[in-house]
């Protein structure tokens, strides 16, 4: 079973991008919060972290430490709370 207010979004490079369009999208919040992983300069927008938590995971590829990191600052986020 699903819970429809702990549905995260996590993106690297471009997907990271791709990740914050898809949660910083105008009406009603989809996600619970957004996870972000790579080196950019500058950071990747668009940013809403008024409306959805971000977290930022600044590695070069995707590893275990990366999905550990980002699992715990999302899993303490609910849509709407």
């Amino acid at each position: 079973k699903v819970d429809p207010n702990r549905v995260y979004v996590w993106g690297i490079g471009e997907g990271a991008r791709l990740a914050l369009t898809a949660a910083c999208a105008p009406g009603k919040p989809e996600f619970a919060a957004v996870g972000v992983v790579g080196q950019f300069d500058p950071e990747p927008g668009p940013t809403c972290q008024d409306r959805v938590p971000e977290g930022r995971a600044p590695e070069a590829s995707w590893d275990r430490k990366v999905s550990e990191t980002l699992w715990k600052f999302s899993s303490g986020h609910r849509l709407g709370a």
